[in-house]
């Protein structure tokens, strides 16, 4: 399974959150954001070709900023279950919840401490 995170100054639009959501389903990915400053978005594909995509497609956008923390990665193991598409959370440590074995990783792209859970 495939996993990108991406942090923004900001997630306010609810154009560019439709947007994102609907890209997400065409492309069968799985995730959740964050709206609100700053903005996230984590998301996982089946396959990293997906993701690579979406993530094309996402920098595409105007932002006024976005960045991919951490790069695609390629061998992770997260639990989003079947449902397709990404889901709104409330807080950043939400978005960490959501990553499950991969909270460390998220954490460390985020720069949130050391990212080993402790």
């Amino acid at each position: 399974m495939a996993i990108a995170l991406f942090h923004f100054h900001h997630l306010l639009s609810s154009k560019k959150i439709s947007a994102l959501r609907a890209l997400s389903k065409d492309l069968r990915l799985r995730g959740v954001y964050k709206r609100g400053y700053p903005g996230l978005l984590f998301v996982s594909a089946d396959g990293p070709e997906e993701l690579r995509v979406f993530v094309k497609k996402v920098k595409a956008m105007r932002w006024q900023s976005c960045t991919l923390c951490g790069g695609v990665r390629e061998d992770a193991v997260v639990g989003f279950g079947e449902r397709r598409g990404i889901e709104e959370v409330q807080a950043v440590r939400d978005v960490v919840h959501a990553a499950g074995g991969e909270a460390g990783w998220v954490k460390t792209g985020l720069g949130l401490g050391r990212g080993d859970g402790r």
